[in-house]
Formats: structure tokens, sequence, C-alpha cells
């Protein structure tokens, strides 16, 4: 059987062909369900008649943890199955913010440690003689390269604050081209891309 409650978690277009308690057979509801819905029914109907302990939907823009069980009387019988059915959409937000941070962050931690090691082993080197000139230019890009390694790090962190529910965002206008001319500027750092920046007038106002 599914209450009420269910449908007003998932679909309040169900409410209507669900009755009080002890509510509607399930399959009735399946039969009740708009299209959209009645494959992740379906699915849920599988996995009560199955052997999952739970199960992910989606439905609407929304995502829902179901919680599979049996159903045992006081001496151990099995008698059916249930399940309890909660919004996790926000835990599922979260959890794609934290693998999309995690995989840009990877990726962004090659150049900079590549970077920081072909110099340190230029440095190295017993058989070369390095002008002073040239090794000022190495030991900035270290810097520039330790530099670009802390703020990856503090993205990591953003991980952290982002399960946690601390981080915030603090939303002001900003100039365009100044962020723009940052990214090129960082990217040049590694020598990568050779950029020329035009900015027409349309994005030099605050946005």
């Amino acid at each position: 059987h599914a209450n009420r409650n269910f449908a007003r978690l998932i679909c309040p277009e169900l409410e209507p062909a669900i009755t009080p308690h002890p509510g509607t057979a399930f399959d009735a509801v399946v039969a009740a369900a708009p299209p959209g819905l009645l494959p992740e029914l379906q699915r849920l109907g599988q996995a009560l008649s199955g052997q999952e302990s739970q199960l992910m939907m989606a439905y609407a823009g929304r995502h829902y943890l179901a919680i599979l069980f049996d159903v045992n009387t006081p001496d151990g019988e099995r008698i059916g199955h249930g399940g309890l059915v909660r919004d996790v959409t926000h835990e599922h937000e979260i959890e794609q913010m934290k693998d999309s941070l995690i995989s840009v962050a990877a990726h962004e931690f090659k150049t900079p440690v590549t970077a920081l090691r072909m110099r340190v082993e230029s440095l190295l080197r017993e058989d070369a003689q390095w002008s002073e000139e040239f090794r000022q230019e190495l030991l900035s890009g270290m810097r520039d390269d330790v530099g670009a390694l802390q703020t990856l790090i503090s993205d990591w962190l953003d991980i952290a604050r982002i399960e946690s529910g601390s981080l915030r965002l603090s939303i002001e206008e900003v100039a365009i081209e100044e962020v723009i001319q940052s990214a090129v500027d960082a990217a040049r750092i590694y020598g990568i891309f050779d950029l020329t920046l035009q900015i027409g007038p349309e994005l030099t106002a605050p946005v």
C-alpha cells in the first residue's frame, strides 16, 4: 500500500487516488501515475519484491531515496515488504557539486605540479650554468606554481564546506573584464596558450 504522504512527497497528482489509512494498493497507485513517474514506480515495485535495501529514484527534477525492508511478525516470519521514501534532492546536488569540484581540481593539479617539477629539475642540473636572470625567472615561475597550488588546495577545502552546508555564496557585481583578464593571466603563467585579449565596451560594465 501507499499512503498520502507518499503522494504529497513525490507527486501530489496521485493524492486523490489514495484513500486514507491504510492507503491504496501499490499496484493501483502505479496505474494512476502520470507517464513520467510510471517507470520509477515500476522500479520501486520490483525493488520491493526483490532483495534490494535501497533505491534511488528521480522525477520532475527531484531525487528520492527509498529505504526498503522486510515486514516480519514478532516470531520473525516475513509477511511483506515496506519502504520509506525521502527527498534527497539537496544531498544529490551537493554530491554533484563535490564530484565536479574534485574532477576539476584533480585535473588542474597536474599543470602546476608538472611545471614546478620541471623548474626544480632545471635548477638542480649540475651540468648547466644558468644566468642569474634565468634563475630568477625560474624562481618566479615556481612562486606562481605554488600560488596556483594554494588556490587549488583552497578549492579542495571548499568540498568540506559544501558537505557541511557552510559554504555560502556572496553575490556581488564584478567587472567581467577583470575576471577574463585573471583567467588569461593564469593561462599565460605556464606558456600553454598564446592569447590575445580583446574586450568590447559592452563587457566593461559591472555584471
